[in-house]
C-alpha cells in the first residue's frame, strides 16, 4: 500500500484478514453446492465453518498474535 501511517497500514492488514478467513468457507461452501447432496455430511460443516471463521477473526482482531507491526520497505 502507498498509505504512509503504519497504524492505517496495521488496521487495513486486519481488514484483509477478512476475506483470509473467509475463504475456506465459501470453498466448502461452493463444494458443497456443486455436489448437490442435501443429505451431505460436508453440508453440515458449512454453518460450523462461517462461525468459526468469524471466531477467529474477532480472535484476530482482538490479540496482537499475527500482525504486530507494519515495516516499511522502501
Amino acid at each position: 500500500t502507498v498509505q504512509k501511517d503504519p497504524e492505517v497500514v496495521l488496521w487495513m492488514m486486519r481488514i484483509a484478514a477478512l476475506g483470509w478467513l473467509l475463504l475456506g468457507p465459501l470453498s466448502l461452501d461452493v463444494y458443497v453446492e456443486i455436489l448437490g447432496d442435501a443429505r451431505s455430511r460436508l453440508r453440515r460443516l458449512v454453518p460450523l465453518a462461517y462461525v468459526t471463521a468469524a471466531a477467529s477473526f474477532l480472535l484476530y482482531l482482538a490479540t496482537p498474535w499475527c500482525v504486530t507491526e507494519a515495516i516499511p520497505t522502501t
